[in-house]
């Protein structure tokens, strides 16, 4: 139908491809303070739920073994019936969410965006690895701050494709916590 088709383009869209490549010149100590985490927790922000990197977190956070904490923006990323679910921060039972991220030795952020919450108003001042396509927005406070910036497909892949030490989380810990 051409008037159909002549309306279409119209309405013609441009769509800007991802940047595929991601900056990580600290790679090596990145995989490191994972693979000696003890209690390593994950933060997923809202740029993780625009790229819809709902399965790949999923394979991420069973390869590590840490309890997922998410923004409200991000708050359907991981299933509350996933066993590593930690809770939403900032949100109902964040209380109990603190009890968990609280005894975190390694914070990984992935998609986290300050303009939902700074890292500051609840993450404790341990090793931070920012996992975005943008820098962290954190205090000088916070020492230790190792960055992925880029395509956070790329990004995850490059941590999927890697060997991880089981943490010391327990999933009782997690799921008590959900009570």
């Amino acid at each position: 139908d051409k008037d159909v088709e002549s309306n279409l383009s119209k309405y013609e869209v441009k769509i800007k491809k991802k940047n595929k490549n991601i900056d990580i010149s600290d790679k090596d100590k990145i995989i490191s303070l994972i693979k000696k985490a003890k209690r390593p927790v994950i933060a997923v922000g809202l740029t993780a739920h625009r790229y819809n990197l709902k399965e790949k977190l999923s394979q991420l956070v069973e390869k590590i073994k840490a309890p997922v904490f998410l923004t409200p923006m991000a708050k359907e990323m991981i299933s509350q019936e996933n066993s590593w679910y930690g809770g939403v921060l900032f949100h109902a039972k964040s209380d109990k969410a603190a009890d968990l991220y609280r005894k975190a030795d390694l914070v990984i952020g992935i998609g986290y965006d300050p303009i939902e919450f700074n890292y500051e108003a609840w993450m404790p001042n341990v090793p931070l690895i920012h996992v975005d396509t943008s820098k962290a927005d954190i205090s000088s406070d916070y020492k230790e701050v190792y960055e992925m910036i880029g395509d956070l497909d790329n990004a995850i892949d490059v941590l999927l494709e890697e060997t991880f030490s089981e943490s010391q989380w327990e999933k009782s810990e997690i799921l008590s916590n959900k009570k």
